[in-house]
């Protein structure tokens, strides 16, 4: 994700990146990460094809023998082939050796919000965080809160097995931008967090109610797929008052079905309002009682989290200190990314009018059949400027499936 993600061959890190980067490759499973991202993309496509919703997914193991299990919030019915039942109606089970039948589906990704929290025997569970009925509290010291919520985001900004999500973060000492810059923000306190998630929550319910859809796993299928309902995941460091939780609990009453989770830590064991509760321990244990968790959590201790940076900033020369002319500092991770003159003096060379009809000024008209395709495509590209994936574009251009060289032309042209 470092370099291959910008076409880039990133500088030999030295120091405490180094030894970050060696981990990474020793513990990554580029493999399984594949595997992961095919097999959900493939069940979507599989329960669209028969009409069929999106089970929620609390969470998601992954086994010693590259097996997939899938945690249901309730009994789905049967899965679809090749996936199995479980070891109760609540569980789909994959295979490894039926994964590696899959090939790239042209769908939205099913379930994002899917991250690792750690292993247990020889199991990885990744917990579906927009997914919980609620506030997840985490408790534990401050420093050993940190290096969860660190992980957590880290992996987030980078896994293999999403489109697109916005991540919000709270109370975080060290600026964590430069790992998705698109994908990241920073607010400083409390006040601007439920200011901002309230206008979320009110929007959200509004566009789901305007859908007639009951939630956003409805509105990961079907020709709309890709425009809309990724998920929005908040990591709330900084302990809120109890009021403050209250107050997040109520907001988060049914963040679930919004495609918008919360995490969110404490120095005690109890956090008005949260539905599911963990603990972060000393000798690095998570432990989440009420749900039979008692993992070997992931971690990433401060240290680790500025070479992480380091090693993302220096795939990315443009992001870090030192980036700007003559050697001067680069833009700010708080500085909005994209700042319009409106006036004649400020109006680029060229630009796109979305309102009212749709007209390309500063560039030629493109001619052929393709031209309202990559008309459509711009207006996308335009729309989402967190980026799209190919995969995304090519599935929103054509619902129905095109062939990949047609596929590759128009985006080459584009």
């Amino acid at each position: 994700a470092v370099g291959g993600r910008r076409g880039m061959e990133p500088p030999t890190p030295t120091g405490d990146a180094q030894d970050v980067q060696d981990a990474l490759l020793v513990g990554a499973d580029p493999e399984g990460v594949r595997l992961l991202d095919r097999s959900l993309r493939g069940l979507a496509a599989s329960l669209t094809a028969e009409s069929r919703p999106l089970p929620v997914v609390y969470a998601a193991w992954m086994s010693g023998n590259g097996d997939l299990h899938l945690q249901l919030a309730q009994p789905a019915g049967k899965p679809p082939a090749p996936w199995q039942q479980g070891q109760d109606q609540t569980f789909w089970m994959l295979a490894r050796t039926d994964a590696e039948g899959y090939e790239e589906a042209e769908t939205a990704a099913p379930y994002p919000g899917l991250v690792s929290l750690g292993t247990m025997d020889d199991s990885r569970l990744l917990l579906n965080l927009e997914a919980v009925p609620g506030i997840v509290s985490l408790s534990g010291t401050e420093t050993d809160r940190a290096a969860v919520f660190a992980s957590v985001a880290a992996e987030l900004a980078t896994n293999g097995w999403s489109d697109r999500m916005t991540i919000t973060l709270v109370g975080f000492g060290d600026d964590l931008t430069p790992l998705a810059p698109n994908r990241i923000r920073h607010l400083d306190g409390f006040e601007d967090l439920l200011e901002t998630m309230s206008a979320e929550t009110r929007q959200r319910r509004g566009a789901l109610g305007a859908a007639g859809h009951d939630s956003v796993l409805t509105g990961r299928t079907g020709p709309a797929q890709h425009t809309r309902w990724a998920p929005h995941l908040v990591l709330l460091a900084a302990q809120p008052s109890d009021e403050e939780a209250r107050q997040l609990a109520e907001l988060a009453a049914d963040a679930g079905r919004l495609g918008i989770g919360y995490l969110v830590g404490t120095g005690g064991t109890d956090l008005p309002g949260a539905a599911w509760e963990m603990e972060i321990t000393g000798e690095g244990r998570l432990l989440a009682p009420l749900l039979g968790l008692e993992l070997d959590a992931q971690l990433l201790p401060v240290a680790q989290q500025r070479a992480v940076v380091e090693l993302f900033t220096d795939a990315d020369p443009g992001s870090g200190p030192g980036s700007g002319p003559e050697g001067g500092p680069g833009p700010s991770a708080n500085t909005p990314p994209f700042l319009v003159d409106i006036s004649e003096q400020g109006r680029p060379a060229v630009y796109a009018r979305l309102v009212g009809s749709y007209e390309i000024i500063g560039l030629d008209t493109p001619d052929g059949e393709r031209s309202a395709l990559l008309h459509e495509a711009l207006a996308l590209l335009l729309l989402h400027r967190e980026g799209v994936h190919p995969r995304v574009l090519s599935s929103a251009l054509w619902p129905r499936g095109v062939t990949a060289d047609v596929r590759d032309a128009l985006l080459e042209r584009l």
